[in-house]
């Protein structure tokens, strides 16, 4: 996440995960696996297409949020997705709950707080344009996109930055 951080647009993240997910989802439907696929009615197709939209525009806010936040602040926001999907079942969907449901709901939250606790007590990260130095570095956005020489050695050489 971090070396791409400003390398790629999210609408360029968003794009190749969504083309991946689809690329998967195939093979279980060729395959009939659970059931075989069923076309959706009119109605059901709108819906369809509305919640991919809605899923498109989500994931890209997702992916800008990770330029924008440390790898830790936004992964641990992310996570809270199964504790607002966890609220979602209860309030919307009206189904029931159990102890082990309410046990993993509150593990994820204590998570959460606390990792956004310890990463708040941190220094700002270093600009992943201008490694080594505390401040960023004047560059064109063209520039920017281009690996600095000493990160295309690195590569090319198979080391690696442990962050």
């Amino acid at each position: 996440v971090r070396m791409l951080k400003g390398r790629q647009s999210p609408i360029t993240l968003t794009w190749w995960f969504h083309l991946i997910v689809m690329a998967v989802t195939v093979i279980p439907l060729a395959a009939h696996y659970p059931a075989a696929p069923v076309i959706p009615t009119a109605r059901q197709g709108w819906l369809l297409t509305a919640i991919a939209a809605v899923q498109f525009v989500g994931q890209l806010l997702l992916n800008r949020g990770f330029q924008l936040m440390t790898a830790t602040s936004g992964s641990a926001i992310n996570v809270l997705q199964v504790l607002f999907s966890y609220i979602w079942q209860l309030t919307i969907l009206h189904e029931s709950s159990n102890w082990v449901s309410l046990a993993g709901a509150g593990c994820v939250m204590a998570g959460v707080v606390t990792v956004g606790i310890s990463s708040s007590e941190k220094a700002a990260p270093i600009p992943i344009d201008s490694p080594g130095q505390g401040t960023p570095s004047t560059t064109t956005p063209k520039q920017s996109l281009e690996l600095a020489p000493e990160t295309a050695r690195d590569i090319s050489a198979g080391r690696q930055e442990t962050w």
